[in-house]
């Protein structure tokens, strides 16, 4: 738990998240936004012109210029060219405002969820980086969904949907931080989708220091021990020898056992599994609450609500 942890956290800091500037390979594109700055002439100036629909600008003067696919370079020497008509030895400065024509998704357990823009190219672990890194709940694997129409995903298990419209495969977050990972670290492209679904989940909740959901990563569960140790340990005025396991029974509701958790702390009880979605309830000394009244605030816990203080 503590490694995957670990790389959840130090993810943004790990790769540099990329830099706002395009590169001056960057290729432009339908919706990007330009300035032009031209000397000598003052009628094509312009601090932001979006680029239409059609991948063209219009100046006056020079009339309809198609920039998109044209570097920021070229689309100068391009004005240049039509001015040179007009102006003599002209003058031309185009800057790439806004990138607004490459937009990748970066969707679930990220701290900044929402469309990157892929300026000069950007890299999975880059667009991770920018999204602002992994949260803890997130799982060991993401999910790259790709256009059919924009080419192959060059991904180990790389498979079409049932649509056969878009390719989709999976990967391993912890084999590309650690480098190893190096051939799955792909160049994204214009509407990739770059999905990261929440690991699967324990809660501890009641009396203890920390009350809260706790991922299982790749583990397929957790004991009761690990459990407490992961919520800080119980609170003072814990009552562990009525702690509950709440599991779900698939119906919406919970099977209560009874846990003696201060048999178990104490070695003289056998641990017990936590697999996920089941709760272990810590009630606070000399508190009345019943089962129901635990199970009923538990069913919550899917919505991600801090119910914890609703049952103690």
């Amino acid at each position: 738990m503590t490694k995957l942890i670990t790389w959840a956290v130090w993810l943004p800091l790990v790769w540099a998240a990329a830099a706002a500037e395009p590169s001056e390979e960057y290729r432009l594109g339908a919706q990007d936004v330009i300035a032009i700055r031209a000397v000598g002439a003052p009628e094509i100036a312009s601090d932001r012109l979006r680029i239409d629909p059609a991948g063209e600008i219009r100046l006056p003067m020079i009339g309809s210029l198609t920039a998109e696919g044209l570097t920021a370079k070229e689309l100068e020497a391009a004005i240049v060219e039509r001015l040179a008509r007009y102006v003599r030895n002209p003058q031309v400065v185009v800057i790439v405002q806004e990138l607004a024509s490459r937009p990748v998704a970066v969707l679930g357990a990220v701290r900044r969820p929402g469309v990157q823009q892929l300026g000069g190219g950007k890299t999975l672990a880059e667009l991770l980086s920018a999204a602002g890194g992994l949260t803890l709940e997130a799982g060991p694997w993401v999910q790259i969904t790709r256009r059919k129409q924009s080419g192959t995903l060059p991904l180990p298990g790389a498979e079409l949907d049932e649509t056969g419209g878009f390719w989709k495969a999976r990967v391993d977050v912890e084999t590309l931080l650690e480098g190893s990972g190096a051939a799955q670290n792909i160049v994204m492209l214009r509407e990739d989708v770059v999905s990261v679904p929440s690991a699967d989940q324990v809660y501890v909740l009641g009396a203890v220091k920390r009350a809260g959901g706790f991922a299982l990563k790749e583990r397929e569960q957790l004991s009761v021990l690990q459990a407490v140790a992961l919520a800080g340990g119980l609170a003072p005025n814990s009552a562990p020898k009525k702690a509950l396991l709440l599991a779900p029974d698939g119906t919406g509701s919970f099977r209560e056992t009874a846990v003696d958790l201060k048999g178990i702390m104490a070695g003289v009880s056998p641990d017990i599994p936590l697999r996920k979605e089941e709760v272990l309830f810590v009630p606070i000394s000399g508190a009345k609450v019943v089962g129901s009244t635990v199970a009923r605030a538990a069913v919550t816990i899917g919505t991600g609500a801090a119910i914890w203080a609703a049952v103690r």
